[in-house]
Parts: C-alpha cells; sequence; structure tokens
C-alpha cells in the first residue's frame, strides 16, 4: 500500500507514537 497517498499521515503516526510513549 502507498501510504504517501496521505502526507499528514507520517505526522500523525510519530504524535501518536510519542503521546502514547507519554502515557505508559
Amino acid at each position: 500500500p502507498d501510504l504517501s497517498i496521505d502526507p499528514c499521515f507520517d505526522l500523525v503516526a510519530e504524535d501518536f507514537l510519542d503521546l502514547a510513549r507519554q502515557l505508559t
């Protein structure tokens, strides 16, 4: 699958992972 169709996805994914690390 080509995730590059949504350029914001990478930023959102990184934000989500960073937030998850803070919560745990």
